[in-house]
This record gives structure tokens, C-alpha cells and sequence, in this order.
């Protein structure tokens, strides 16, 4: 049995897709990150998709380009988007059997997941994918590039991520590295993503 499909029904682990930023960009790493989002999930698979860290007046353009996307590179998948809403983002997780949360605004994103009780245990046996500041949120601390400040995210994953990474970012990932405790620091650069256990 491919271990998503065992995930989902054992109440097991959280399969984490952190994505380095820039996932609207086409490319074939950001196609393949797409397709693992829904991988190995009975159909129709049900994607949450949570716009938070964008503005509010964003959200419907994002719910769209974001399922025209997902549905390109999964063709033959059937698929059921929720689009996410804070008011009710508890039920919708656990309705849920993939989430995407989208990059921009890290403290925009992370009011709305506090908002939601023992969110981490709703997202167990699922797959949650975050694109910079969607990863930085599930991250214990995190680099913000818009802003050059360190933050706290849930702490879902115990170590420090620095999306949109460059070499030449070597004095932002020292501060990182130094601030709290001492943690692993996931560096990725724009459209680059890594598949992990949580």
C-alpha cells in the first residue's frame, strides 16, 4: 500500500511539501510538487486551499489559478477544492485530504491558523504542502525575506526554514542559524521543494 494511502487512514504522520517560493511559476519541479500534493489519495481527492497570507481581495483569483493549476498537471484526477475560510477552517481541515498553504504574508497566514484548535492534530495523515511563507508557518523559526526579520511559526516541524534562499544570503542564514535554539535550517531557493515526515 503506497504509504499516503496508509497515512490518511491510520491517523498517522503529516507528510510535509516545503516549497522554496515562486510555485505559480511553470516548471517541471513546481509541476511535481503539484502532483505529490494529491499522490497516493483515494479519489475525488479533497485539496483545501488556503489563501491566507495574500490579500484579502486576492483570495478568488488565487482559489483559481491555484485549481486550474493542480487539475493541469493531475489530468486524470478527480478533485474536489475547498476553498478555505476562517470561519470555518476547522471543519474544512478535517474534511480535508490535502492542504496548500500559499505563500506571502507569514504573520497574515499564521493569525488564521492560531485562530484554529489542535490544528496540528487535524492535519495528521495528511498531506500539507507550504510555498514560503505556507512552509515558514509549519517551520519552528523562519527567515522573512520581505521584511529581513526572524519569526516563529507553529512549530510543527522542529526546525528553522529560509525559503527563497541564495548563496548570497549568508549573513541572513547566520542570523537564522543563531536565533533561539540551535535547530537544522532547510535553505531552499525558489522552486526548489522537499518531501518530509512529520
Amino acid at each position: 500500500m503506497p504509504e499516503g494511502v496508509q497515512a490518511r487512514y491510520d491517523g498517522g504522520m503529516i507528510t510535509f511539501l516545503l516549497h522554496g517560493g515562486q510555485a505559480g511559476i511553470a516548471s517541471e519541479s513546481n509541476d511535481e510538487f503539484f502532483r505529490a500534493l494529491v499522490a497516493n489519495k483515494p479519489e475525488p481527492v479533497r485539496v483545501l486551499l488556503l489563501p491566507f497570507a495574500r490579500k484579502n481581495e486576492e483570495y478568488t483569483e488565487r482559489y483559481a489559478s491555484n485549481e486550474t493549476r493542480i487539475q493541469k498537471v493531475n489530468p486524470k484526477m478527480k478533485l474536489k477544492f475547498i476553498h478555505g475560510e476562517e470561519s470555518a477552517l476547522a471543519q474544512q481541515t478535517t474534511e480535508a485530504d490535502a492542504v496548500y498553504l500559499m505563500g506571502g504574508d507569514t504573520t497574515k497566514l499564521l493569525m488564521a491558523l492560531r485562530s484554529v484548535p489542535k490544528v496540528t492534530e487535524l492535519l495528521q495523515g495528511k498531506t500539507v504542502a507550504g510555498s514560503s511563507a505556507g512552509a515558514y508557518a509549519l517551520a519552528k523559526y523562519y527567515w522573512s525575506n520581505d521584511d529581513a526579520s526572524l519569526g516563529k511559526g507553529l512549530g510543527m516541524l522542529p526546525m528553522k526554514i529560509f525559503a527563497h534562499f541564495t548563496p548570497d544570503k549568508k549573513i541572513e542564514y547566520e542570523k537564522l542559524a543563531q536565533y533561539k535554539e540551535n535547530l537544522p535550517i532547510l535553505a531552499l531557493p525558489e522552486q526548489a521543494w522537499v518531501r518530509m515526515k512529520g
